[in-house]
């Protein structure tokens, strides 16, 4: 446990090294644990919901500018900006957040008053803030590059002149700046530093790994991963088991990446329009559809495996008890059907005369699925 533990902190270590404390160019400095913060995390949408799209930073001169922009002066804003702000933030997504904090609590021996401690919900609290900074820092950033424009996305505020660009710029600073000086006060050197990793992960996903195919799904759903991973490393004096260790980081790697492909498909038609190189623009809809099926047949039989064999230890050590045999048959149930139901979903989008549509509704699914995955581990 503390060879894994001294090998976690080593790893983090190496990314917080990339690039500390430095973030995207342009939200301007933000004073925040000894050095000025500068731009926005991105942990990573956390598999739901969110709409990223591959796409440079910078202008043709090298460095970002306002210049050309459709105006959203402070004279055209409506009253309601807390409404505005809260939409950026997109709150809806703030369970599954926890959800994935907490299964790995669990998973690691946490139990009872453990999942409720200070320094859990302290760890938890980072998590969510993680996910709101990336949902404002994406949508200040697609509509910079001029990605979300009024007619492509109504769902971006600033584009809708519901916000300014300084404005939206100012909240996620101060977001940011919050998130920095959260971290700071994990206890757990291990958690502290995947935490702020993770952070850095993200700035260097915004600003160079975007306009890749496929790399860019790949650096968020590795993000993501780290969330169970960081629950568990938040639960003081628990063993750091191959299901917290292993198992559930990657069928959450694996869950994220099925759902990042998936979300490519309805945006194929702008971010083709706008250039960016996604799988279903590359290779089409339909093989985006199958790859994205095949990585979660991957975690259908990852579930399984891990499910076994955790079951089979501990139905041994119970010395073959019935009780044992049915906790192994529904973990089992839980993870088969719900990674069953994403492969068979994202198979639905590749055979459908309109992908699009199809990926909609197998992306609202899998929000429900998904954490039937989780129970397997737990």
């Amino acid at each position: 446990m503390m060879g894994r533990r001294a090998r976690l902190t080593g790893a983090a270590a190496v990314l917080v090294g990339l690039g500390p404390c430095a973030v995207v160019e342009g939200f301007g400095g933000v004073p925040c644990c000894g050095s000025a913060v500068r731009g926005a995390p991105l942990w990573g949408r956390l598999g739901l919901g969110m709409r990223q799209r591959a796409t440079g930073l910078k202008a043709a001169g090298g460095a970002p500018t306002d210049a050309g922009l459709p105006p959203t002066t402070a004279e055209s804003l409506p009253r309601g900006r807390l409404a505005a702000y809260f939409q950026m933030c997109r709150l809806e997504n703030l369970p599954a957040a926890y959800l994935f904090v907490l299964a790995g609590a669990a998973v690691s021996g946490g139990a009872g008053t453990a999942l409720l401690s200070p320094h859990l919900q302290l760890v938890a609290l980072c998590t969510t803030l993680i996910t709101v900074t990336s949902m404002v820092s994406n949508d200040y950033f697609d509509y910079r590059v001029g990605t979300d424009s009024p007619d492509l996305d109504k769902g971006n505020v600033i584009s809708q002149g519901q916000l300014s660009l300084e404005e939206a710029k100012a909240f996620v600073s101060r977001l940011y700046a919050s998130l920095l000086l959260l971290i700071c006060l994990v206890q757990d050197t291990s958690a502290r530093l995947l935490l702020m990793g993770g952070s850095i992960s993200t700035f260097l996903y915004t600003k160079h790994l975007k306009p890749i195919t496929l790399v860019k799904n790949v650096a968020v759903a590795f993000v993501c991963s780290l969330a169970p991973l960081v629950g568990g490393l938040a639960v003081p004096g628990a063993e750091l088991s191959a299901a917290v260790w292993q198992g559930l980081p990657a069928c959450t790697f694996l869950g994220i990446l099925h759902r990042e492909v998936l979300m490519d498909i309805p945006d194929e038609p702008a971010d083709r329009g706008s250039g960016i190189r996604t799988l279903p623009v590359v290779f089409g809809a339909q093989r985006a559809a199958a790859f994205s099926c095949a990585v979660a047949t991957a975690m259908s039989m990852l579930v399984s495996h891990m499910a076994l064999g955790r079951g089979l230890l501990e139905d041994l050590a119970a010395g073959g008890g019935i009780r044992a045999r049915g906790l192994l048959a529904l973990r089992l149930l839980a993870g088969i059907l719900g990674s069953g139901r994403m492969a068979f979903r994202a198979w639905k989008v590749r055979q459908a005369q309109d992908p699009a549509k199809e990926a909609h509704r197998a992306i609202e699914e899998s929000a429900k699925t998904f954490p039937l995955v989780l129970l397997a581990f737990l």
